[in-house]
């Protein structure tokens, strides 16, 4: 698994704060796919839901959605 520096760091955060950090387009994808891979069955839920919520702006980035499990889809 390949995880950059700033979505380690939002899990991170996720993980040590009260405070959760925010969810956003930009990271939902990809803290969907590391939460998925370190077992965060919470976590993958909110993401999915996130994305739920917002599919039309989540189907338009560009992000290579081969990426995701097929458990995830």
């Amino acid at each position: 698994m390949h995880c950059d520096i700033k979505i380690f760091e939002w899990l991170m955060q996720y993980l040590k704060d009260n405070q959760e950090p925010k969810l956003e387009l930009k990271n939902v994808i990809s803290i969907l796919i590391s939460s998925d891979f370190l077992g965060m069955a919470r976590l993958v839920d909110e993401c999915v839901k996130f994305i739920k919520e917002n599919l039309s702006d989540v189907v338009r980035l560009p992000i290579d959605m081969n990426c995701l499990n097929a458990n995830l889809i």
